[in-house]
């Protein structure tokens, strides 16, 4: 007992040192450092190397050792800082730092330093597989080694390598229920760099996914919904699938990600039972977020050859998911208090997987409708019902779901909602509901991306109204909402200003091509509100703001060329710097009325989205 704690202080020092070494040895800064320094750093390694072979000996052959923690997490700390100083693509081959290396443990250049590194980073995942904390910083080295473009050719050409790529399934920490979030996803990322990094890979490929290959199967076999919610089975969906999603997401080449799609498209029904199944239960969102990383056309990776029909395979599958999902997560019967865990969460995994699709391009959505194709029309439909599910304040107010709606959105804007037919009403309203309330926000990418799509709307109206009425062509959609709900142009506009006017416009830029087309469309409403506001501050500011007011129309014309659009955000930034520097502090026309929302357009709005 009392030698054990003699053991336990000295470890605690040995801590310490290495600590303040690892330090020293990633302070280092590169082509400043002398050859001296390079020896000194060079000896210091070789203490540490020293002593965590005597470390490594006590573990292995000292039944009644207890390993110390913190003294493993030390070790990794200065084999990272090590890494950093002197191993990777910016290093020095001929280093003096290797001089003591070579003279006691042989180890003349970076190759066979890596080598050594790579041997202990095994050796903890066989023996630290318990310790959640010490698998994550030995995967982070891992990660760190393997993710240089020469670092990991070196270390591909390594027996340790080859070993740990065809043993990968074989380590007990991938059972341990606290490893199956991030570092699962970490190992196989990391392993996903280390298998493409030879051109031989290809014969390598299945050897390697041999393991998952046989569960994918065993789960191909179950033919019921009761079979795929054992909990054994969920266990191993959660696994497989988390392992998958961390190799596709550092498969970025072409080549690559085409031998993977390959291989696990014939599993897709696999992937459809396992969502249907669990649609209430957190597994199903593991496989969600595989589908989502699959959609992703990450280094246009998803741009599969003119000959290929893998693009439209690939989004009816998603499509189909996205339905499933979707129209079974709306009846789930939750708390409020559960709704984001139960239901929320799942939404924001649809959003961000129909996101990747829209945002690839690599389909032409197009074709479907020419031959009838109704996966689009049925993803469309289904995203409609998530988004309406969602309360206004819920979506507004929940970073995540916010985050992921707006993204969403924006990416909608662009093509989809534009040119599509399948637009209804509800959705309509709710969009432009929540792109008011997304300027106002204070994140600056979800006010950015609420401007956007604002945008998006006013110029495709803009452009179809100068078209004029021709009675061989049919009315844009958007135009048929607009002159259905009238209040819609004016309501934005009004949100637009009290932001620009009286709120810190963090970007004068985005919210300036928005406010163009909005101020053209609702001439009348721009002038009769802006002469309200005048009238509403106190008599001896009222010529000064009428002034500065003027001048945001000042040489802008009727268009949304690109010109005249820059004249008019160089007037918005004249505007708010003039109001700035004059410290000009206004009534707000809301404040005078007691009221938060425009008085002259809240009675209609609220109607408008009933």
């Amino acid at each position: 007992m009392q030698m054990q704690e003699s053991i336990k202080k000295l470890e605690g020092k040995f801590v310490w040192l290495i600590n303040a070494c690892a330090m020293a040895v990633g302070s280092r800064i590169p082509y400043q450092s002398t050859e001296e320094d390079d020896i000194i750093d060079g000896e210091i390694c070789c203490k540490a190397m020293q002593l965590l072979n005597l470390n490594q000996m006590w573990m292995t052959q000292k039944a009644m050792f207890l390993p110390n923690t913190k003294l493993e997490m030390a070790f990794l700390y200065f084999f990272n800082c090590f890494r950093k100083s002197y191993i990777g693509e910016q290093s020095q081959r001929t280093s003096k730092v290797f001089q003591p290396l070579a003279d006691m443990f042989a180890i003349n250049d970076q190759y066979l330093l890596m080598d050594y590194i790579f041997q202990k980073i095994i050796s903890n995942l066989k023996f630290w597989a318990q310790d959640t904390f010490i698998i994550t910083e030995t995967l982070n080295l891992f990660s760190d080694l393997t993710s240089g473009y020469s670092s990991v050719r070196i270390i591909r050409k390594l027996d340790t390598s080859k070993y740990i790529l065809s043993n990968h399934y074989n380590f007990q920490f991938l059972e341990i229920p606290g490893n199956y979030k991030k570092n699962r996803m970490s190992y196989y990322s990391s392993l996903s760099r280390l298998l493409f990094a030879d051109d031989t890979y290809e014969n390598e490929f299945d050897e390697f996914f041999k393991n998952h290959d046989m569960k994918l199967k065993e789960l191909e076999k179950l033919n019921s919904i009761e079979s795929f919610r054992q909990d054994n089975v969920r266990l191993i969906i959660e696994g497989v699938f988390r392992d998958l999603r961390g190799f596709t997401m550092t498969c970025t080449q072409k080549r690559n990600f085409w031998l993977f799609f390959d291989w696990i498209y014939p599993y897709h029904d696999v992937i459809l039972r396992a969502i249907e199944s669990n649609y209430d239960h957190p597994v199903s969102i593991t496989v969600l977020r595989f589908v989502a990383e699959l959609a992703n056309n990450r280094s246009s990776r998803l741009n599969f050859e003119i000959t290929s029909a893998n693009g439209i395979l690939l989004f009816r599958v998603i499509s189909k998911i996205l339905c499933t999902y979707g129209n079974l997560i709306l009846t789930r019967i939750t708390t409020e208090d559960r709704k984001y865990a139960d239901i929320y969460k799942g939404i924001i995994v649809c959003f961000n997987m129909l996101e990747n699709t829209l945002k690839g391009r690599y389909i032409s959505f197009g074709i479907m409708k020419l031959y009838n194709d109704k996966s689009l029309t049925e993803a469309i439909n289904t995203y409609y019902k998530l988004m309406l599910y969602a309360p206004l304040n819920d979506m507004i107010n929940i970073p995540k779901l916010s985050k992921a709606h707006f993204s969403l959105l924006e990416t909608f804007s662009n093509d989809q909602m534009m040119n599509t037919d399948n637009f209804n009403t509800e959705a309509f309203l709710y969009i432009i509901k929540s792109c008011a309330e997304g300027i106002k926000q204070f994140n600056n990418s979800i006010s950015t991306e609420a401007c956007a799509v604002i945008n998006q709307i006013c110029t495709t109206v803009f452009k179809e109204t100068e078209k004029g009425v021709n009675p061989n062509n049919k009315t844009h959609i958007l135009v048929q909402f607009l002159n259905q709900y009238p209040q819609t142009i004016p309501y934005l506009l009004h949100n637009m200003l009290d932001v620009v006017i009286f709120e810190d416009c963090p970007n004068n830029w985005s919210y300036s091509r928005p406010l163009l087309g909005l101020i053209l469309l609702a001439k009348e409403d721009f002038i009769s509100y802006t002469n309200k506001l005048i009238q509403c501050q106190i008599p001896e500011r009222r010529e000064s703001f009428s002034q500065q007011l003027s001048g945001l129309m000042e040489n802008v014309e009727d268009s949304l060329s690109n010109k005249n659009r820059d004249t008019f955000t160089q007037n918005l930034v004249v505007f708010r710097r003039e109001m700035n520097n004059n410290m000009v502090a206004l009534v707000n026309i809301n404040e005078l009325n007691g009221s938060n929302s425009y008085s002259n357009i809240s009675t209609e709005d609220s109607s408008m989205m009933q």
